[in-house]
């Protein structure tokens, strides 16, 4: 008896640790799809308004699902990712905030999520590669005067 509820609570308690995301799963380990470098400035429209993305950063192990047990993953991925800056138009003013995202795969497409907390509320767009410097999508604000709907961003052209 003391076994079955012992194994009802660590149940339990794992079940409660678990984070259920909405984003595509990462590309599985020796997949064909290839992450090209995102790094430099897309800039386009996302439901009509003007939108920037700044991205500075790209990492092989960037976010984490799954389980863990202290520092140890027992259950779940390492996602490539990356960071920078998102700049959209709420409430008719263009607003510059952090912005982290990662790299999903459904197949052979490659697709990536951008999560970036303004002081209104919270932003996610999904986009993939249409092209080499084109990224094509859909986004969310979590507050109504935010932006909303289709977005497509064009890499601008680097200076070097």
């Amino acid at each position: 008896m003391r076994s079955a509820i012992g194994l009802a609570v660590l149940t339990l308690f794992a079940a409660s640790c678990a984070t259920v995301t909405t984003s595509p799963p990462p590309p599985p380990p020796g997949t064909a799809v290839s992450i090209p470098d995102m790094r430099g400035t897309w800039r386009g429209t996302w439901g009509g308004a003007p939108v920037a993305l700044l991205i500075t950063d790209q990492q092989t192990a960037a976010g984490y699902s799954g389980l863990y047990v202290g520092n140890y993953q027992v259950l779940g991925h390492e996602r490539p990712g990356v960071s920078g800056i998102l700049t959209s138009q709420i409430d008719k003013a263009q607003t510059s905030v952090r912005a982290g995202g990662w790299f999903g795969g459904v197949g052979n497409q490659l697709t990536l999520v951008i999560v970036a907390d303004s002081p209104s509320g919270q932003q996610r767009i999904t986009v993939r590669p249409d092209g080499p410097d084109r990224l094509v999508g859909m986004g969310e604000s979590s507050f109504r005067w935010g932006p909303s709907g289709p977005i497509e961003l064009r890499r601008t052209a680097q200076t070097r």
